[in-house]
């Protein structure tokens, strides 16, 4: 069960980022964009709504781990995961994040992050401009050619966009910074699907965890707002899936 646990947090907001050793959900710089790559519609960088509330349960191999609660305001976007009870005994595990976003540029400006989990405990607030970010006041570091800074709250705005666009074709790949340290999230096809008989795009793609690369795939719904139905990651055989319960 520890071990699920920790591959559960690997993907905050929908499944909170935990691997002990490494944060995992980590505040998205936009994406890399090759020349061969897709790249997002120009009119719509993020689609964030306004008073969307949303709430998702993670479960693997058939327990409960606990449930992602999210909250886009007109200038933040708030989300929340905690172990419930029965994870909990296992390891309580707790991780916030709240982005400051500029809807006119379509881009974050800061991120306050927290992270627990047993013993563990990490914070960071990282400040972001169009081509560089910060954490904790310390040096500016520059962000990837051509990236521009994303926390997991606006890559999930940016995939929302970029999918209801006429331009979701080819790779995209973004540079994920959690809690001061980047990850590469690579999506690399995009299909219709099905989630319990709602119709949906399927984003499939891998995240590098500490060198090791873990299957992602993301369901969205086929409607106008795209609202995220379900989020999966595997890694070394372990499934975690957090599933749309409310909203």
């Amino acid at each position: 069960m520890r071990s699920i646990l920790r591959v559960s947090l690997l993907i905050t907001p929908l499944l909170v980022a935990c691997e002990p050793r490494a944060p995992v959900v980590r505040t998205l710089p936009e994406l890399v964009i090759e020349p061969s790559h897709a790249e997002l519609p120009t009119e719509m960088h993020v689609l964030l709504p306004p008073g969307e509330q949303l709430i998702w349960d993670v479960r693997a191999a058939g327990f409960s781990l606990g449930r992602v609660d999210w909250v886009v305001g007109d200038v933040e976007v708030h989300s929340r995961f905690a172990t419930g009870e029965v994870a909990s005994a296992f390891g309580a595990a707790h991780h916030e994040l709240t982005t400051v976003i500029d809807r006119a540029a379509g881009r974050a400006v800061s991120a306050d992050e927290q992270f627990d989990h047993g013993g563990d405990h990490r914070k960071a607030m990282t400040s972001i401009s169009a081509d560089s970010y910060a954490v904790d006041g310390g040096a500016r570091r520059a962000l990837p050619a051509h990236g521009v800074g994303y926390t997991i709250h606006t890559a999930i705005g940016a995939l929302r966009a970029w999918s209801a666009s006429e331009h979701h074709a080819g790779t995209i790949e973004l540079s994920v910074i959690v809690l001061g340290e980047p990850h590469r999230l690579t999506i690399e096809q995009v299909r219709d699907d099905e989630v319990g008989g709602t119709k949906a795009v399927r984003l499939d793609g891998h995240v590098d965890v500490d060198g090791t690369p873990a299957q992602f795939v993301l369901w969205l719904a086929a409607t106008p707002t795209r609202i995220p139905l379900r989020m999966t990651i595997g890694v070394r055989g372990l499934s975690v899936v957090a599933q749309l319960v409310d909203g």
